[in-house]
């Protein structure tokens, strides 16, 4: 009653939407919204469905977390729909993740794909997964970096993880850079012409950036006062190409 009492009509329909696929899926669903009985747009409405038994929000506040969200405040409700089994709903109020909500609707389906991943144990919760708002990633693009750089660590001694995460969402753009890059070089759709084509396009972009002297406060992490950066990780990927491939 109280959730009825407190969701505006409009808002009710995302959560209707969202327990009906909790049900067909018995997975986790979101809902993301501007409260619309609210005229300021201090805050966004993060709704997250869960099945029984739930996550308790000590457990579920640092995965959101580690998607770079702030949270206001945070409830729980106890649901039970007309033939539908009951489910938890996590209402959580997070400082705006956009000015609209047609841009909380172009987020809101990769977000929840990362959130729900990371809750089914499908992929690490750590703060790299703020580079599904801070580079556009999807999650299973940002679990392809994690991995070049856990391979990174294990081939270098000097630079720690934490140091080369905080370059990396430092730089969300170059990330993304990055990602563009390798898949153009992996992708076995492309010819060999338009993948070289691509390769080049997105390395110039990516060392644009790097180099870009205008861009020097983007860039706190330079070494010896040159111009090579701790985001030469990416100079290291080539070695992947063996353990990527078919080829033993």
């Amino acid at each position: 009653e109280s959730l009825r009492v407190a969701t505006h009509p409009v808002d009710a329909v995302r959560g209707v939407v969202a327990l009906e696929a909790l049900a067909a899926s018995g997975t986790p669903h979101f809902a993301l919204y501007f409260d619309h009985d609210g005229a300021q747009r201090e805050f966004s409405t993060l709704d997250i469905f869960l099945p029984e038994p739930p996550l308790l929000l000590s457990d579920l506040l640092p995965v959101i977390d580690g998607f770079g969200i702030r949270v206001i405040d945070a409830q729980q409700l106890r649901v039970t729909p007309l033939d539908r089994p009951p489910a938890m709903v996590a209402t959580l109020r997070v400082l705006p993740l956009g000015a609209t909500q047609d841009d909380l609707d172009a987020i809101a389906e990769r977000l929840g794909d990362a959130i729900r991943a990371v809750l089914l144990g499908a992929v690490a919760s750590d703060p790299l997964n703020g580079l599904v708002l801070g580079a556009g990633l999807a999650w299973r693009e940002i679990d392809c970096v994690r991995a070049y750089l856990e391979y990174f660590l294990q081939i270098q001694g000097s630079l720690t993880r934490p140091f080369l995460r905080s370059v990396l969402l430092e730089n969300p753009l170059a990330v993304r850079q990055l990602v563009q890059l390798h898949a153009a070089r992996f992708d076995p759709a492309l010819a060999t012409a338009e993948r070289s084509a691509q390769e080049q396009r997105l390395q110039r972009a990516f060392e644009g950036y790097r180099d870009d002297p205008a861009l020097a406060d983007l860039h706190p992490h330079r070494e010896d006062g040159t111009a090579n950066y701790a985001l030469v990780l990416s100079d290291r990927l080539e070695d992947l190409r063996p353990v990527l491939s078919n080829e033993r």
